[in-house]
């Protein structure tokens, strides 16, 4: 072999290495495996990848858009889309839509905590139930409400009732310093009735925080006790029955802002007006019940701070006992025309035309 005559190293360099192993070690990695793998081993092989592709499928969430909004948004979101909590027979068919709070807060854990961070979202609560055959039934139900309840912490109730009988009924009339708006559209009680029941054990009978109450039916010792006992009540929707009421000055409707009243006669919607100095909004039926006997002569009544009327239409009433007749509204901005649901229920106006 010719020797560089600089360096005295050899002109000509091989590019094989003369190792030996190394040159086997390249021809086993491109000839594949000396050896066929167990079975077993590719079967946990490819129970493997299949368990990974199903946590990057469940992984991608953490990439979604709305884990960046914070949490004081999120919870303000929850608190406009949450609407009624609805305990009735409908519930165990869709808990979404008849307890969006709960439903919600069953999402993931981030969720979860967040609902369980908005207080609101569990104060709107719907009663539509009976007395249940099965006992442990009932007490499933109460204590679902009481779990609402509870998550409500001390924020102010909302409240509507559709049954005479409902289980939960007596648990609510444990919260009613919390009530900030109650609802119960039936007939068979008046509002002391329904909440002076001896068969309730009430915490406290005083109203600090009501501020809207919808009751049919309402009398002069409903109209008493929350003169006494609500001073936010600032929105009455009832229909007040007691002709003794219309003879003096009414104490609680010198505080209201918003009224909607139904059935009255005439002379009742005057002494109604005479009494309240600070109503803002009134709803009432398009007409009146004009009694003879009575002698309801036409006497406009004048209401210097309704700024909104709202008439309940009926096509079939008399139209000579318009409530326009009867009122002066010279702060009047705003009058909204509806269909009036009681008639629509069969609930018909005392009529009495001479």
């Amino acid at each position: 072999m010719s020797l560089c005559s600089n360096c005295s190293k050899p002109l000509f360099t091989t590019r094989i290495p003369d190792d030996s192993s190394l040159i086997l070690e390249k021809l086993r990695w491109e000839s594949g495996p000396a050896s066929i793998p167990n079975l077993e081993e590719i079967k946990a092989l490819e129970s493997r990848r299949q368990s990974l592709r199903v946590y990057m499928d469940q992984a991608q969430s953490l990439l979604s858009p709305c884990r960046k909004v914070p949490d004081e948004i999120l919870q303000r979101i929850f608190d406009d889309c949450c609407g009624m909590n609805h305990f009735g027979p409908a519930t165990i068919h869709s808990a979404i839509t008849d307890l969006p709070a709960l439903a919600l807060s069953g999402v993931c854990l981030r969720w979860r905590r967040n609902g369980l961070s908005t207080p609101s979202i569990w104060s709107r609560i719907s009663l539509a139930c009976q007395w249940m055959a099965n006992g442990e039934e009932d007490k499933g139900f109460l204590s679902t409400l009481n779990i609402f309840l509870n998550r409500a912490q001390q924020y102010p109730l909302t409240i509507t009732v559709d049954s005479d009988e409902d289980p939960g009924l007596t648990l609510l009339c444990n919260h009613t310093h919390r009530w900030c708006s109650f609802s119960y559209r039936l007939e068979s009680h008046s509002f002391h009735k329904l909440i002076l029941d001896p068969a309730r054990s009430l915490g406290s009978r005083d109203f600090p925080l009501l501020e809207e109450l919808n009751m049919v039916d309402m009398n002069e010792q409903d109209l008493n006790l929350l003169a006494h006992t609500a001073p936010k009540l600032k929105k009455l929707s009832a229909t007040i029955s007691g002709a003794e009421l219309f003879q003096a000055e009414i104490p609680l409707f010198t505080q209201l802002s918003h009224l909607e009243v139904y059935e009255l006669f005439a002379h009742e919607l005057q002494t109604l007006m005479d009494s309240n100095h600070h109503l803002v909004s009134l709803t009432i039926q398009e007409t009146l019940t004009v009694d003879g006997s009575l002698n309801d002569d036409l006497c406009h009544t004048p209401c210097r701070t309704i700024e909104t009327l709202t008439l309940l239409h009926e096509p079939e009433a008399w139209k000579d006992c318009s409530v326009l007749l009867y009122l002066t509204l010279p702060s009047l901005k705003v009058i909204h025309l509806e269909w009036n649901d009681l008639h629509e229920a069969g609930g018909r106006p005392r009529h009495t035309p001479e």
